[in-house]
C-alpha cells in the first residue's frame, strides 16, 4: 500500500483584516472544519487574489477532496513569490494525485534541494518514480529515505513493493519482513510479505503470512484471494476453493473469485459445481471467451448439450470451437461436427484434436483420408500415442497388416500406460500367426489396464 505523505501549512498570525480572515481560516481547520476553511480562505483571495499565502493555504485545503484545484492554487502561490519545502512537497502530492509524475518528480527534488533530510519528501519522491515506471530511481529513493529515517516501516514496505516489481523476490521479502518488525498489526504489510513469500517460491511459508494477514483483516477481498492462491501453490485444492469462495462472499460482485473457483472445481471433477460457478462469472461479464468456453465443456460433461451448445458458440476460442464439435458428434450431428473440426485444424493446424477427430470420423469409412488426417495430427505433435494408434487402426482397415502392426508398436512406445494399443497390436501380431507374441502384447495390455475387458477375453483364450 502506497501512502503519500501531506504537509500543514503552520502560519504565523499577522496583524490586518485580510490576516484575520487566513487564521480565521485556519482556526477552522484545526477545528476539522475544513468546508469552513475553504469558504474563509477563498473570501480572502476574492478580497485579495494577490495574496499568494491565502492561495497556498487554500491549495493545501483543497488536496484531499480537488487535487487538480489544488494544484492550480499552490502553482498560483508560487506565482506570487511564496516558496519553500512545504508549498513545494504539496504541489507534489497534488501532482501525482493527477498524474503528472514528471512535475511531482520536479517539486519533490527542488523540495529535497532545500531540505536534503526530509523522510516524507523522499517517500513521496519515491512514490512517484514508481508510479511513473521508474522502478531503478525509486528503488534508490527508498533507500536513501531508509537512511534518513530507519524505523519507517512505510518506507520499507514501499521499498519492498518496488523490489517486487524488479523481480527482486529476496529483497522483496527482507524489506517486508523488516516492514513488519516495525509494524507487526498492519494486515497490508504482512499480506505484502505473504505476496513476495509466493513469488519466492515459499508458498507453505506464503499461507502462514497471509493466514495471519487475515486474523488482522478478515473482510479484505485482496488478502483472501492471495491466500487462495498461496493454497493452490501448494496442491491444497480444498482450501484454496473455500478461500475463493470467501473471497466471492467478501466482494459478491467480483469476477475472478468465481471463475477461479470454476477453475478449481473442473481440476477436481466436479463439472456441475464448475458450471455454477463459471455462470456466475458469467453474469458478472457475459462476454468473457474463457469463462464462456469452460462453462460449456462443463455443461457438455453434465450433459446440458444445450447450454453447452449456447456458452461454446458464444466464446469464439478454437478450443471452444473444438469442444462444440464434439458436442454436435455426439447429438449425432456429424456434418456440423466435421465442418466445426476441419475448421479449427486449417485455422490452427498446430493444434492436435482437431487432427485426431477428423481421423476418427473417418477411420471406417474412408481409412486413407482418416491417414491423411493422423499424419497432420502428427506434425502437431510427433509424440502423439493417439495419432499412431488411429493410423493403426485406419492401415488395419486397409488390410495392411505389416504397417498397423507398426503404428500400434510406435504408439505404446510413446505411452506404455495405452492399454488399447497393446490389445490391438496383440490381435494383428495373431493374425500374423504369432500367437505367443500376441499372448505377451494382450498381458502387456492387461498390465497397463486390468480391467480392458477386451485384453482380458484375448489373453485367456489364448
Amino acid at each position: 500500500m502506497k501512502r503519500i505523505f501531506l504537509y500543514v501549512l503552520l502560519a504565523t498570525a499577522l496583524s490586518g483584516a485580510v490576516w484575520a480572515s487566513v487564521n480565521d481560516g485556519i482556526a477552522l481547520y484545526k477545528k476539522g472544519n475544513t468546508a469552513g476553511a475553504i469558504a474563509e480562505i477563498k473570501k480572502v483571495i476574492a478580497e485579495n487574489p494577490s495574496n499568494g499565502d491565502a492561495h497556498r493555504w487554500l491549495g493545501f485545503l483543497l488536496l484531499k477532496s480537488d487535487p487538480a484545484a489544488a494544484k492550480t492554487e499552490l502553482r498560483k502561490a508560487l506565482e506570487l513569490g511564496c516558496d519553500g519545502a512545504d508549498l513545494r512537497n504539496n504541489l507534489a502530492t497534488a501532482c501525482i494525485a493527477t498524474k503528472d509524475y514528471d512535475e511531482a518528480i520536479t517539486e519533490l527534488n527542488t523540495s529535497l534541494g532545500m531540505e536534503p533530510q526530509r523522510a516524507d519528501t523522499l517517500y513521496n519522491l519515491g512514490v512517484a518514480y514508481t508510479n511513473s515506471g521508474k522502478i531503478d530511481e525509486a528503488i534508490a529513493t527508498y533507500r536513501r529515505a531508509e537512511t534518513v529515517s530507519p524505523k519507517n516501516a512505510d518506507i520499507k514496505n514501499n521499498l519492498g513493493l518496488v523490489l517486487l516489481k524488479k523481480g527482486d523476490t529476496a529483497g522483496a521479502v527482507s524489506s517486508f519482513k523488516a516492514a513488519k518488525a516495525l509494524s507487526s498489526k498492519d494486515a497490508a504489510m504482512s499480506a505484502n510479505l505473504g505476496k513476495a513469500l509466493l513469488a519466492a517460491g515459499k508458498p507453505a511459508e506464503a499461507v502462514t503470512e497471509l493466514k495471519y494477514a487475515r486474523t488482522l483483516a478478515p473482510n479484505d477481498y485482496g488478502i483472501a484471494s492471495s491466500l487462495a492462491n498461496a493454497f493452490y501453490a501448494t496442491g491444497n485444492i480444498g482450501d484454496t476453493a473455500n478461500m475463493f469462495r470467501k473471497a466471492s462472499e467478501i466482494k459478491p460482485g467480483e469476477f475472478d473469485p468465481k471463475f477461479n473457483l470454476g477453475v478449481i472445481l473442473m481440476t477436481k471433477g466436479n463439472y456441475e459445481g464448475a458450471a455454477k460457478s463459471f455462470n456466475e462469472a458469467l453474469a458478472i461479464d457475459p462476454k468473457d471467451p474463457e469463462a464462456l468456453e469452460y462453462a460449456g465443456s462443463c455443461e457438455y460433461l453434465t450433459g446440458s448439450k444445450q447450454a453447452a451448445i449456447k456458452h461454446l458458440s458464444a466464446a469464439g476460442t478454437i478450443n471452444a470451437k473444438v469442444r462444440l464439435a464434439e458436442v454436435y458428434a455426439s447429438m449425432g450431428r456429424t456434418d456440423e461436427a466435421e465442418k466445426l473440426w476441419s475448421e479449427a485444424a486449417e485455422s490452427n493446424p498446430e493444434i492436435l484434436s482437431p487432427h485426431i477427430a477428423l481421423g476418427n470420423m473417418k477411420v471406417t469409412s474412408d481409412p486413407a483420408k482418416a491417414i491423411e488426417h493422423y499424419d497432420n495430427a502428427l506434425k502437431a505433435d510427433p509424440k502423439s500415442d493417439l495419432a499412431y494408434f488411429g493410423k493403426g487402426l485406419a492401415y488395419s482397415n486397409l488390410n495392411k497388416h505389416d504397417e498397423s502392426i507398426a503404428a500400434y508398436k510406435k504408439a505404446v512406445e510413446l505411452n506404455p500406460k495405452n492399454a488399447a494399443a497393446y490389445n490391438n497390436l496383440g490381435a494383428e501380431t495373431e493374425r500374423k500367426g504369432n500367437t505367443a507374441q500376441a499372448k505377451t502384447y494382450y498381458k502387456a495390455a492387461l498390465d497397463a489396464d486390468p480391467d480392458n475387458e477386451d485384453a482380458k477375453a484375448n489373453y485367456n483364450r489364448l
